[in-house]
Parts: C-alpha cells; structure tokens; sequence
C-alpha cells in the first residue's frame, strides 16, 4: 500500500470527527423507537447496572465489617457478619448473571437488527452486484455483514453500559472519598484519569486505521480460502495445489504482516493502560496518608481505624477502578471505531449505489412490446473502448433472436446492459418487460441455485409455500424432471419437499444444473427469456428437447450460443464482430431447421 493510501485510510478511519458522526448515524438503526425493544433491554440493563453497583458497594464493605468483629473479638457480631456477606456475595452473583444474560440478548437484537437494515440496502435493486462486481471501494462487502457487524454490536453492548453508569458510579464514590479522605481523595482520582485519557487518546487515534486494514486482511485471507472450496474440483483437475498454496500462504503472511504491525502499535496502548491500572491502587493508599498521618483519627481505636482504613481504601480503589475501566476501554472503542468505519462505508455506498442504479434505461415513446434499441453504445465499467456501437434493434415477442460472436465481442455484455446491471454509453434503450419471472427470466451458463429443497431451486426466485402447493402443479414438476432425464435426482434427495443439507453445486453435475435451470424457465413461463449458453454443457438431442419445450411454451428466446443448431429455434441472428460493428439478418429457413 503505498503511503498516500495509508494517509486516505488515517484520515477517514481515525478516532475523529468522522466516526462519531458515522456512529451517530447508526443509533437510529440501533434504537429504532421510544417504545423499541432495544430501548427497554437497553433500559433495563441500566438498571441492572446500577443495582449491581449498589450490590458492589455491600460487598466493598464485607471487610470492614470482618475487621470490626474480629477486632472486637465480637462472635455473634462475627456470626451475623458472615450470614450477611454471603447473602450479598448470592445477590451479586445473580445479578452480574442476569446483567450478561441482557447485555447478550441486547446484542443478538442489535445484530438482528443492523443486519437486516444492511441487508435492505445489500439486496435492493442490483446493490449486491454492483458493490461486488463492479465497484470495488468497499472491500470482502460479506465480511462487513457477516463479521463486522457482529463485533460492532457485541463490543457496543459491553461498552455502552459502562458509560453511560459510570458518572453515577465515579459521582457517588467521589462523594464517599470526601467524606472519608478530604478533598485530596477524589482530585488526585481526576487528575489521574485526565492523565490517562489524554495519554490514550493520542495513543488510540493511529490504531484505528490499522484496525480497518487488519480485517480488510482477514477478509482477503478468508475469501481465498473461500475461492478454494468453491473451485476445489477444477483446482484438483489442473493439480495446481502448491500454487495456490503459496498464493494462500501470501495472503496469510499479509494478514500477519498486517496484525504485528497492529499489535506493535498497540503495544504502547496496552503498556499505558496496566501502567495506569496498577498506578491506580497506590494512588487510593496515598490518598488515604494524608489524613491518618494529619491525625484526623487518632482519637478512634485499632479496630475501628482497621475497618474505616478498608472502608476508605475500598472507596478510593473504587473509585480509581471506574476511572480505570474508562480508560481500559480504549482497546474496545478502537476496535468499535474500526468496525463502525466499515460498516458505515457498507451502508453510504448502499445508498449512493441505490440512487445510481435508479432509471438505468432511456425512455422512448413507443407502444410495442419487448425492448428497443436505438443507436445503442456501450463498454464494460472501466474501460473507454466500447464494445458495441449503434446498435438498432428491437426484440419483439415471438420473434426469438439469437446472438452470435466471437470471444470478448460483447454478447455476454449485450445481455448484462438489457438486465440493467450495465450503463449505456450513449443512445435509447426501453424495456417493457420487467426482469423477473412474470417478465424476463435471464438463465446464465452457470446457472444460481439457491440452497432449499428441489422445489425451491425449480420455484427459485419466488418462494414456496407447502400451504398452496396443488397436485397439479407437483406433477406438472415431476413431468419436467422425467422428460429432462433428472428423475435420478428424485430418488436421491427423495422428494421434492425433502430439506437437504448440501450444497447443491457440489452435487449436480454442470448438465444436471442446466437441465435444472430449463425446468426453472418451463415452471415460470415467462414473456421472454434470455439465454447466455444455457445448454452449453448438454448434448444436442438434449438441447433440441429443451429449446423444442420453452418454444412449445410460446416462450420468446434471446440466446447466446455458437452451435448451428440453434438457428432452427430463432428467427432472426445477431452477430457481433468483436470491432463494435454488428450484423441482423433473418433466418430464412427458421421453420424448415427446426422441422429437420
């Protein structure tokens, strides 16, 4: 990375003005209404909190107590003393249990909740694409949803209770160590904690943009193993495993390189908070001199003076501990603070893409059918050669069209700008058909199974519902598996409804997903239906049978294909020359192909 992109990263991930004003925006996402659940687990742990606190105070004191009775060699008192302490050590031991078992169930409801306001954002429109595909200033967008957001939430809950506790705590025991030590107790608490917050402070600020890039890191780290599992069959057929290994081991050795850089920075962080922990409990005992060396209590007895000295002592260590816990806090908020930076790229680019994604096709006053194309320009994101010029066309229903080129001409990129996720570079486009399964159906040439039963990867993308499921529509399923050959498949998962538990590519075989994916088309019978090679891993007798069944289904087809043989199912062919030049002509023999 070079130095320029680390000052971008310092500035836009440091512990600024930016991430409070990021964090702010996610409040309302967090806390969603006055009468939320959020706000009353988060209300209600305050509570918690606070009697827990109290509770703490009784146990602070159980020492003096046992200091005075033994003192006083008091043996009912030492009795009574006893009962007491272990019925305050059971109450503390509930409540700090019911405290974690509401702080974790406050995060399972915050992570419930960001997560599907991300997801919202993620899966509206083409956003998932376009932040996966094509635009790549957000970084491993899945880590963000799936990691990111759960360490926010889960540092947040534990964080958030402490602060907002705290000035009661540090106010009451402030009181206390005046009481007992004079004005000396809680000033020198302060200045400690000043000292300590400025001191981690501009310890915490450069760690933060590490944070960011560590688990940027671990993200690039986990997608690799990721891209491994999901092409483990081709890597074994090209034995390129010590390749990719050394390729795996690079990107742990970055992440590596990356965390030693990060824990080095946070070395110094780490020293200043123990210092300052165990600074903390001498300054309480120095507090506690000046009055008993002053002699403010030597008109008190041994006994008496052991039970205030730890009745005091527990006072101020009290007090310098909450301090303390503030400042041992610096860790998680850089960490809260990282994490926050990348969740908030995830949901401004979100927007941003939403927004741009809006209106992608030019209107033009027309009253036909299908898509029309005019003067129509176009090139893949990034590029400033474009891949087709001036292209005229207009797609009508029951003229099916087949797209023909050489590699890289644009035909794949043809159907990408009619499904939306491409901008024109110049000229109109209008659809009249909405992309879905009423409307267009695209099938690609690796076709995307869901994971669910049979029923669902043939329904897929509308969702099943048993409830409605008639016998027709069942044996209608069946039919299509027997005609394209994938009974087998019945047999083996044992029926459509039944759940499985595997990942479907890793047990069809690329023709069994393509036969499957015909099924899909046949099921939904849309107007038109977009074809990118959908039969290129099937023999011709099978690509005849399933062309012959979706044209049968008065189906119109736009296919992208280089087999002669699928002339005879279109009436016109489009052909891209790879130049941005481009030929339509009409199958003469349309009829007379098919009939052969």
């Amino acid at each position: 990375m070079t130095t320029k992109e680390e000052e971008d990263d310092a500035r836009d991930h440091g512990f600024n003005v930016s991430f409070f004003r990021r964090f702010w925006r996610l409040q309302h996402l967090l806390f969603p209404g006055i009468f939320s659940l959020p706000l009353g687990l988060f209300a209600l742990l305050l509570l918690v909190a606070l009697l827990d606190e109290f509770i703490i105070y009784g146990v602070g004191l159980i020492p003096s107590g046992f200091y005075q009775v033994l003192g006083e060699k008091d043996f009912p008192g030492f009795i009574n003393q006893t009962l007491k302490s272990v019925g305050i050590i059971l109450a503390v031991a509930v409540n700090k249990a019911v405290k974690t078992y509401i702080s974790q169930i406050l995060n399972l409801t915050w992570r419930q909740l960001l997560t599907r306001a991300v997801h919202r954002l993620y899966f509206t429109g083409i956003n998932y694409y376009q932040l996966n595909v094509l635009d790549k200033f957000v970084d491993n967008p899945d880590q963000r949803i799936t990691a990111d957001i759960n360490i926010l939430c889960l540092v947040f809950s534990s964080v958030a209770i402490k602060v907002v506790v705290s000035p009661f705590t540090i106010s009451y025991y402030s009181y206390k160590a005046y009481v007992g030590t004079g004005w000396v107790g809680p000033t020198s608490c302060f200045l400690f904690f000043i000292v300590g917050t400025v001191v981690n402070k501009l310890l915490m600020s450069p760690i933060v943009a590490w944070v960011v890039k560590n688990e940027r890191r671990e993200g690039d780290f986990r997608y690799k193993h990721m891209q491994i599992r999901s092409n483990a069959e081709s890597l074994a057929f090209l034995t390129g495993a010590r390749l990719e290994e050394s390729k795996t081991n690079n990107k742990l050795d970055v992440l590596l390189k990356t965390q030693h850089s990060l824990y080095g920075r946070q070395f110094f962080l780490n020293l200043a908070v123990n210092m300052f922990d165990y600074l903390g409990s001498i300054i309480s005992y120095l507090a506690l001199a000046v009055p008993i060396f002053s002699g403010r209590y030597d008109d008190i007895s041994p006994a008496e003076l052991s039970s205030l000295i730890s009745q005091n002592a527990f006072v101020c260590i009290y007090l310098i501990s909450t301090f303390s816990t503030l400042v041992d806090l610096s860790s998680s908020v850089t960490q809260l603070a990282g994490v926050t930076h990348r969740v908030s790229e995830l949901i401004e680019l979100s927007i941003s893409t939403t927004k741009n994604t809006t209106g992608m096709f030019d209107e033009v006053n027309t009253e036909d059918d299908g898509y029309f194309m005019e003067g129509v320009a176009f090139k893949a994101p990034g590029r400033t050669d474009e891949l087709v010029k001036d292209l005229c066309l207009h797609l009508k229903p029951g003229e099916s069209l087949l797209i023909t080129g050489s590699s890289s001409a644009g035909k794949t990129s043809l159907l990408r700008l009619l499904r939306g996720l491409w901008r024109l570079s110049r000229g109109n486009l209008t659809a009249h058909y909405t992309p879905g399964p009423c409307g267009v159906l695209f099938l690609p040439q690796k076709p995307y199974l869901t994971d669910g039963t049979l029923r669902e990867q043939i329904t897929f993308p509308l969702s099943v519902d048993l409830e409605l499921i008639t016998n027709d529509e069942t044996e209608e399923l069946l039919n299509y598996l027997q005609k394209m050959k994938l009974d087998g498949l019945m047999s083996r998962i044992g029926g459509l409804d039944r759940p499985v538990e595997w990942n479907w590519y890793d047990v069809l075989s690329p023709g069994e997903m393509q036969r499957l994916s015909f099924i899909r088309l046949l099921y939904h019978r849309p107007a038109m239906a977009f074809l990118d090679e959908a039969t290129s891993a099937l023999d011709m007798e099978m690509e005849q049978l399933l062309y012959s069944a979706a044209v049968d289904k008065g189906i119109t087809l736009v296919s992208v294909g280089h087999r002669a043989s699928l002339r005879a199912f279109h009436k016109k062919v489009l052909h891209l020359k790879g130049d941005g030049s481009w030929t339509l002509e009409s199958i003469s023999n349309h009829n007379d192909d098919r009939s052969s």
